[in-house]
């Protein structure tokens, strides 16, 4: 039997709190991830534990592989909430002033009698503060890179293409955190979501 989804509008307060949270923890786990991958060099045995007890065997694979699909996934997700998105001339562009009507996106948040904009790519490009590159062409390269990934290779099965390395993923992810972080929680008032991931040294 095929059940039918139902939807229900998210309010501000499921999004801030919520929603982009989640996400964001997402991008934060990719990173911490891919830093220790590119230590380790290659596959390396890995065990899970889980209240003390082992659970499961394997190698570091079974970790990186979904963390960093998945992260791809919820960087993509991020970009076009805040209205950025990749044209078929690997430019970086503004999504559609429309979106439909189940979108949510960042103009959906209303703070304190505001209600967000989104994020143009001009401003994205030359007036954000403290990014991971001050280079406009590198910033745009960065997620360029990122949403393609997420668009080729990992939502949708296509044919071969070259693949963005690693490096630009979490390049990408760490940008894609300070454009909420700023545009969103910041320009509304708030504080960022903390990291709930921590590593053990």
């Amino acid at each position: 039997m095929m059940l039918t989804p139902q939807f229900h509008t998210l309010s501000s307060d499921d999004l801030l709190l919520r929603v982009l949270p989640y996400r964001l923890n997402a991008l934060d786990i990719m990173v911490l991830v891919l830093n220790h991958a590119a230590a380790w060099g290659g596959e390396r045995p890995m065990e899970v534990h889980v209240n003390g007890k082992l659970k499961f065997t394997g190698n570091t694979n079974f970790l990186i592989n979904p963390v960093i699909e998945a992260g791809i996934l919820h960087t993509r997700a991020l970009l076009e909430f805040l209205g950025l998105r990749v044209t078929k001339r690997m430019r970086l562009a503004e999504v559609k002033k429309r979106r439909a009507a189940d979108d949510a996106g960042i103009e959906r948040l209303v703070v304190a009698g505001v209600r967000l904009k989104m994020v143009s790519v001009l401003k994205v490009l030359y007036e954000f503060p403290g990014s991971v590159t001050e280079d406009p062409a590198g910033v745009e390269d960065l997620l360029v890179g990122a949403l393609v990934s997420a668009n080729k290779g990992v939502a949708h099965l296509t044919d071969p293409y070259d693949p963005v390395h690693l490096v630009v993923i979490r390049q990408a992810a760490l940008l894609t955190r300070q454009l909420v972080d700023e545009h969103v929680y910041r320009a509304a008032g708030l504080s960022p979501p903390v990291q709930i991931v921590r590593e053990v040294a």
